[in-house]
């Protein structure tokens, strides 16, 4: 194999380097007639080329590829993707034959990397922000083993420190790279991205990562509480909102959908994730904006262009009815977690800011352009959103009642 340029930035001490290693060398027996996993059809692309570039996206300086059953057939893959290719001649013998592959092609290198992160192919799906975030903790913590844990279960990638190389492969194989490193400095980092607990075994697994794969948009709701609660840490009463406007952003949602009342239709899944995380950055100067420069720097775009604007926006006479719009109008139907009219939840801003005839003002402009929402919202519904609210999402008290909307466990 050829060796990967080295990055000008390790050379000088600025920052670890990480080679991203994508084991790629199975047989995909369970996937029967579809053949092999690296060659699948992905969201626009391929299984392996996806793997490539999620671990050079996340920061890795050089990416391989170890093949091993049907390796002719992925070559052409791996070299499109600008990774260096490592044949691993026994790849009978399982992924771990492969992982020792990858370091006895790293130990040739005139420049040593610091790490390798390894990533079975078939965890595709794992965002790029992800593997950041795990590069962040290892340039912090070289010295340990690195690894996502998504709600309390452990994925992939492994970040594997390269003072451990040796004793990865003096391995006997016993649990594979687990049982490798199971006795050395591990650190676990909460992550938001389900995917890299993820993997592609069976037909069905399959199907499954088609349909995540279309969505990667808009995280479910399982991904976004888990954002906020393990990687955020926001307190309770926050994600107590989050939820109380996401569940009554999808019902309007849906109730706009179905009443056919203009062709946009409107995407459940983001409507959900945008509501939860509206608040990404409550308590910080401008949170809506700063929310957004959040979301999009974990590459949630989508999501980020709903919250920008749900502190206040306007809406054009002629524009339909949005994502952003109906979030918008649900944070202004919640306070808390308690459903509340929008005149009752403005009247209490301007009571509480009586003393200060400028901020009255801006909160009553701010309020009229609720109302004007809430009015246009109700023409399409056939009733006022406060209504469909209250008779399909709140208890007897007025408290906002979370269901889940998809089937992530982790919500």
């Amino acid at each position: 194999m050829t060796q990967p340029a080295t990055s000008a930035a390790r050379s000088t001490g600025s920052r670890p380097s990480c080679a991203g290693v994508v084991l790629a060398a199975g047989y995909s027996s369970r996937m029967g007639e579809l053949g092999a996993k690296p060659l699948f059809s992905l969201g626009g692309s391929t299984v392996l080329e996806r793997a490539v570039d999620l671990l050079r996206q996340g920061g890795a300086d050089s990416v391989i590829v170890v093949l091993g059953h049907r390796a002719e057939e992925v070559v052409p893959l791996a070299e499109r993707a600008g990774a260096e290719i490592v044949f691993n001649t026994n790849y009978p013998e399982g992924m771990f034959s492969s992982v020792q592959a990858a370091l006895r092609a790293l130990e040739e290198y005139n420049t040593p990397v610091d790490a390798a992160a390894f990533l079975p192919t078939d965890c595709c799906l794992v965002r790029s922000a992800a593997v950041r975030a795990l590069y962040r903790v290892f340039a912090d913590s070289p010295e340990s083993i690195i690894r996502p844990s998504y709600r309390g279960s452990p994925g992939h990638p492994i970040f594997v420190p390269a003072h451990l190389f040796s004793a990865v492969q003096a391995h006997d194989g016993r649990q594979g790279l687990r049982g490798a490193l199971e006795s050395h400095p591990m650190i676990d980092v909460p992550v938001w991205d389900r995917h890299t607990t993820w993997d592609m075994d069976t037909p069905e697994d399959y199907a499954r990562a088609q349909r995540a794969a279309a969505r990667l948009h808009a995280p479910t709701a399982g991904e976004c509480l888990a954002l906020l609660e393990d990687v955020q840490g926001l307190p309770p009463q926050a994600v107590a909102h989050g939820k109380a406007v996401a569940r009554v952003a999808r019902l309007l949602a849906e109730g706009i959908n179905k009443t056919h009342a203009q062709r946009h239709v409107l995407d459940l899944d983001l409507v959900t994730a945008a509501g939860l995380l509206h608040d990404i950055a409550k308590g910080e100067p401008h949170h809506e904006t700063e929310g957004g420069h959040i979301l999009r720097g974990l590459g949630l775009d989508a999501v980020a262009a709903v919250t920008e604007e749900h502190r206040d926006l306007t809406w054009k006479e002629d524009a339909p009815a949005t994502e952003r719009e109906v979030v918008y109008l649900a944070d202004k139907l919640v306070r808390g977690p308690m459903l509340m009219p929008v005149e009752q939840r403005f009247a209490e801003k301007i009571a509480f800011h009586a003393d200060d005839p400028a901020e009255v003002a801006a909160i009553r402009g701010r309020l009229g352009r609720a109302q004007a929402a809430h009015d246009r919202l109700a023409g399409m519904l056939g009733q006022t959103p406060f209504e469909l609210a209250l008779q399909n999402a709140a208890d007897r008290d007025g408290f906002v009642v979370w269901s889940c909307p998809d089937d992530d466990p982790a919500c």
